[in-house]
C-alpha cells in the first residue's frame, strides 16, 4: 500500500493514504516523537472539495484574495443538481432553472457548456437541435470555442 507522507520544519507530520477498505483516505497527523495525535476519513466523493477548500486557504495565508467566483468540480454540480431535484416538488418545476438560480444567487459559475452557432437561415443549434431560447441560462453559443454539448437532448427540437 502506497502512501504521502509531509513533514514541517517542526517534524510535525501529515500521512496521507487510503482507507482499508471503503472509497476514501486517511490523514493522519503526528507531532515529533508521537505518532498517530488525530486522524480523519475522507470519502473520495469529497476529495476535490477538500483540496479547494486547502488552496483556498493557501491563497489567503499567501496574502492573496480569495477569488470573487470560482467554477464549481463535477462532483459539486452533481450534488447540488441532485438535492435540488429532490426538494423542487412544484409541478412544472425545471430543477435547472432552480440549480441556475441558486448557484447565481450564490455567485458560483456552474461548469459550462459550448453549443455551436446555428448556421445562417437555421434557428437551431448544430449540436443539439434547439433554439438559443431552450438552452440553459448558464450555457453558451459559439462560433469559435469548442463546442461540448453532448449532441441532441431528450425533447429537442428537430
Amino acid at each position: 500500500m502506497s502512501l504521502f507522507e509531509y513533514r514541517d520544519p517542526d517534524g510535525d507530520r501529515l500521512r496521507v493514504e487510503p482507507f482499508p477498505g471503503r472509497p476514501a483516505i486517511l490523514l493522519i497527523l503526528g507531532t515529533q516523537g508521537e505518532d498517530d495525535v488525530a486522524s480523519l476519513r475522507i470519502p473520495t466523493a469529497h476529495l476535490e472539495e477538500v483540496i479547494a477548500g486547502i488552496r483556498d486557504m493557501a491563497r489567503q495565508a499567501s496574502g492573496q484574495p480569495a477569488p470573487l467566483r470560482r467554477r464549481l468540480t463535477e462532483a459539486e454540480h452533481d450534488r447540488a443538481w441532485h438535492a435540488i431535484e429532490g426538494t423542487a416538488g412544484d409541478d412544472g418545476a425545471d430543477p435547472g432553472s432552480v440549480l441556475t438560480a441558486v448557484l447565481h444567487a450564490l455567485n458560483i459559475d456552474p461548469p459550462g457548456v459550448v453549443h455551436g452557432c446555428p448556421p445562417t437561415g437555421s434557428g437551431l443549434t448544430p449540436c443539439c437541435g434547439r433554439t438559443p431560447l431552450e438552452l440553459p441560462l448558464a450555457d453558451r453559443i459559439s462560433s469559435e470555442a469548442t463546442v461540448t454539448c453532448a449532441g441532441p437532448a431528450e425533447g429537442a427540437g428537430a
